[in-house]
């Protein structure tokens, strides 16, 4: 499978993937605004060039567009719109709607209330605690454990779209991408080390996913791996 990133393990992680199967592209928004500490940045758009790269990526696509879903904020559902902007620029054009979803923003909500009180008493950098808690396998009142979390979310994934030779378009954030990469590669303290410093998910960046009787595998920077 063919698609434009400004990063190149990106391009090689497509061209791994079975074109003739359904892919699923579960990634982080494009490049945003920065984001003050006085502000939980739901409201923070998308820079100019940060709508561009998504056109981009839309434009490059070389198999359909089966179905896009996104978070509620509101830069998640730019980078969609510039997407499905960029495909219908160089393909036949489609019309698609983005389905929005509380799971692609918060699968790991159990309460509002309660967890918004456990995300408080974190302080600061709850980003985190609160990954280092699913790692200590710490009860965290009001939140599911990694294991749901993530289950709640491919269950999502894996339920929409599904037709062979398309490409299912999933756009989230950071930190639900760095659940999901710990859930897959495994919940230790070395691998949440590495997410949350060298391997952090970057703007625009995203894995590949396909699914068969047996397995699911994934396609995330230039390796393959079965889960």
């Amino acid at each position: 499978m063919r698609i434009f990133s400004i990063y190149k393990s990106m391009e090689y992680s497509a061209e791994l993937c079975p074109i003739s199967d359904n892919i699923k592209l579960i990634l982080r928004h494009s490049i945003r605004h920065g984001i003050s500490e006085s502000s939980n940045g739901d409201d923070i758009e998308l820079l100019p060039e940060g709508k561009i790269m998504a056109s981009r990526l839309g434009e490059s696509l070389n198999i359909p567009i089966g179905s896009i879903s996104s978070s509620f904020v509101p830069r998640c559902i730019s980078t969609c719109n510039e997407i499905i902007n960029g495909y219908n620029e160089s393909h036949r054009k489609i019309e698609i709607q983005i389905q929005k979803t509380k799971l692609l923003q918060a699968p790991h909500i159990q309460d509002d209330k309660l967890a918004g009180d456990t995300w408080a008493n974190f302080g600061r950098n709850p980003l985190n605690k609160v990954i280092g808690a699913f790692v200590n396998k710490e009860n965290m009142p009001g939140l599911y454990d990694l294991d749901t979390s993530m289950t709640r979310l491919l269950n999502y994934v894996f339920e929409t779209g599904n037709d062979n030779g398309t490409i299912d378009i999933f756009c989230t954030h950071d930190f639900q991408m760095i659940m999901l990469l710990l859930f897959i590669l495994g919940n230790n303290t070395e691998n949440m080390e590495k997410l949350l410093s060298i391997d952090y998910p970057r703007m625009l960046e995203g894995m590949f996913l396909w699914k068969n009787e047996r397995n699911i595998t994934i396609s995330w920077r230039g390796k393959i791996k079965q889960i």
